[in-house]
């Protein structure tokens, strides 16, 4: 076998690695629950903070942010 023939076999072999088996052996599910939650409590911060400036000064109302998830 050539060595271009020998680089391209890894370079295939390495793509599926990465694209079947390492989601699965890693545990990628928590990862993405761990992400979904974040971008949920950032997206309840920006509308609670997508208010007119003035309205800010007269409104003190206090933003929860919960834990992160669990399932």
């Amino acid at each position: 076998m050539d060595w271009d023939m020998t680089v391209m076999l890894f370079c295939a072999v390495g793509i599926v690695w990465m694209a079947v088996a390492m989601p699965y052996s890693r545990g990628w599910r928590y990862l993405n629950v761990r992400m979904e939650d974040s971008l949920s409590r950032s997206n309840a911060l920006l509308e609670a903070n997508s208010g007119p400036l003035e309205s800010e000064a007269a409104d003190g109302a206090a933003i929860t942010i919960t834990g992160p998830a669990t399932r």
